[in-house]
């Protein structure tokens, strides 16, 4: 089994955030937790939302923002499983563009 990383990217721009009423939130809030209870054996870590933001360089440190929104940590026999987990996930419905990238989280050599 490998653990592959998810990182959540939201599409929408702040005023398209500011039209998710209350009602589509919680119904998305419900959605994920029943996806995390569907998936809950390979679900290594549920994560979270990604929030503050700095980038450190050697000179500096900045904050930034981008479009990703969370992450989770999960185990598969390959990335083509991993791929598969994450397919039904209600991110990619909540607004139109959302995506998730699925990276393989190799082992650190000894």
């Amino acid at each position: 089994m490998s653990r592959y990383l998810a990182i959540f990217h939201g599409a929408g721009r702040e005023v398209e955030k500011a039209e998710v009423t209350a009602e589509q939130s919680a119904s998305f809030l419900v959605d994920w937790a029943r996806w995390a209870q569907d998936h809950e054996p390979a679900i290594v870590d549920n994560g979270a939302p990604l929030l503050r933001k700095t980038r450190l360089t050697s000179e500096d440190d900045e904050d930034f923002t981008d479009t990703k929104v969370a992450f989770t940590v999960v185990e598969a026999s390959s990335h083509a499983d991993a791929v598969r987990i994450f397919l039904d996930h209600p991110h990619l419905a909540l607004m139109t563009g959302n995506w998730i990238e699925v990276l393989e989280c190799a082992p650190v050599p000894r």
